[in-house]
């Protein structure tokens, strides 16, 4: 039979238990705080795709073969967009609404914060600043300072399922009702607004232009060119198919996925029509683009990947693969990266078009990839994020 004393120092033993693991739980949500965000990098990732041509292209070496040095478990899935990273942290948003900055060297948790219920669109940072669009919850768009732990401000207001771009001293997005609002970075202020036709949403981030325009696309095909300080239209098209993918700059072209087997270029100055392609039925969805040394890279959902001329639309080469591409490839000098919904991590040879390395994932890839030299870094459903390294090197991990 058990004494009192013997209940009495289980009972304060489970107490002590629980508020240890409180403890533990509370100083894992305390925010996040890293020391070398404001040391730039030309390797840097800050935005979605390395630059905000969002061209995909990368001039990381990559020796194959890859290896996995480690994995990630992020707790939730992702969105389209790909992390972003500097120095040894890479940052990654969900959509529970949670965003992690993982140490890069060792795969580990170095920080996270809940910043909504829910992160659809790409974060950006630039500096010590992440901006962060949340697609669900009590603000829409909000400024957090990675050095210090602390908000710069948060707004409330219509949510933002996409992402977002830094225009100087402009963070510029989209939301649901189609309404697009540029805002000051330090403030949070809003600097003007400009609304899509008929209140059309969009499903990409605004692309911001070397010239410091962007261009925003719409679900039903619009195509709009404003002066990203003022909100000033410059000009305004469409292309008769509705557009789900962000489109990629390549040399002064827009290069746009259309929703129902077609590829467009439009002239970035004006707006108009240099080809159309035809890439499958009316039934096949375009993945989002890459471009590279006036070469086109795509993916589709029947497993096609395509090489394009820039200039004409002209197919050079296509690969038939098992399996749905939804992301977007990621470029480098020598091979095209792509992931597919089958779980399949493929590298091709630029130059040859031949497939030289591929590895399972335990998950579907449906977001963009991110790299550097040696080191590649993808995420997969439902909630992990890989890290791939020369198999010459490094150790393998797994969280």
């Amino acid at each position: 039979m058990r004494t009192n004393s013997h209940i009495r120092k289980r009972s304060i033993g489970q107490t002590l238990l629980i508020i240890g693991w409180l403890v533990l739980f509370v100083s894992g949500c305390r925010g996040i705080r890293v020391e070398e965000v404001s040391t730039v990098s030309k390797s840097d990732w800050r935005q979605d795709g390395g630059n905000y041509s969002r061209d995909r292209t990368t001039s990381a070496v990559l020796p194959l073969p890859l290896k996995l040095d480690w994995r990630y478990n992020a707790a939730g899935a992702f969105g389209a967009g790909s992390p972003l990273f500097f120095g040894n942290t890479l940052l990654v948003g969900t959509r529970r609404g949670d965003m992690y900055a993982i140490n890069i060297e060792k795969g580990r948790k170095k920080g996270s914060k809940r910043f909504a219920e829910a992160i659809e669109g790409a974060l950006v940072t630039d500096g010590d600043i992440v901006f962060i669009p949340a697609a669900l919850g009590k603000y829409n768009l909000m400024a957090y300072n990675l050095r210090t732990g602390k908000h710069l401000w948060r707004n409330k207001g219509i949510p933002f399922e996409t992402g977002l771009v830094i225009a100087a001293d402009v963070i510029v997005g989209t939301d649901i009702s189609g309404k697009v609002t540029a805002v000051d970075r330090f403030t949070g202020v809003e600097l003007w607004s400009f609304e899509l036709p008929d209140l059309e949403s969009t499903y990409s981030a605004p692309l911001l232009l070397p010239s410091g325009d962007i261009v925003i696309t719409g679900e039903h095909g619009s195509l709009i060119r404003l002066d990203a300080q003022d909100g000033q239209l410059i000009w305004q098209t469409s292309i008769p198919t509705p557009i789900r993918v962000s489109p990629a700059i390549a040399d002064e072209s827009l290069i746009v996925s259309g929703a129902r087997g077609v590829l467009f270029s439009i002239d970035l100055a004006t707006g108009k029509s240099i080809w159309e392609s035809r890439m499958g039925s009316a039934e096949v969805r375009l993945a989002s683009p890459a471009a590279s040394g006036g070469k086109i890279y795509l993916g589709t959902s029947e497993g096609k990947l395509f090489e394009i001329e820039a200039s004409s639309g002209v197919i050079n080469w296509n690969f038939n693969g098992p399996d749905v591409f939804a992301a977007p490839p990621l470029v480098t000098d020598t091979h095209i990266f792509i992931g597919s919904m089958g779980r399949v991590l493929y590298a091709f040879n630029r130059e040859t078009s031949i497939l030289d390395w591929e590895f399972k994932l335990d998950g579907r890839i449906k977001s963009a990839m991110a790299a550097r030299n040696g080191e590649l870094f993808v995420l997969a459903e439902p909630r992990h994020v890989y890290k791939f390294i020369p198999a010459q090197r490094g150790q393998q991990n797994a969280d």
